[in-house]
């Protein structure tokens, strides 16, 4: 299964932000030309969560462009996280 990616959008006031169309491009530091794309769609049960799943096949430092849109505005964010991915269950079986 793909990582899911899940981003809480809140206004000045703390307040969640609905409706908004969010989108996220991501890229690993060792292969910045490869990026890969998704677009989050709203949580109903969590006002102003956005979640959607997205291929990240290797660890490491990846850069994540975030860009949303609410009515007429707009808010982009640059984010770097180290990403580690969960050992396969025959990984883990053979490592044991």
């Amino acid at each position: 299964a793909s990582p899911v990616a899940v981003l809480r959008l809140l206004d000045a006031a703390g307040n969640p932000v609905t409706d908004a169309t969010v989108s996220l491009t991501a890229f690993h530091h060792a292969r910045a030309a490869d990026r890969v794309k998704t677009v989050l769609l709203a949580v109903a049960e969590a006002p102003g969560t956005y979640r959607g799943s997205i291929r990240i096949a290797r660890e490491g430092r990846w850069a994540f462009e975030i860009d949303c849109a609410a009515g007429d505005e707009r808010f982009t964010s640059d984010q770097e996280r180290f990403i580690l991915l969960p050992m396969a269950a025959d990984t883990a079986e053979a490592a044991g």
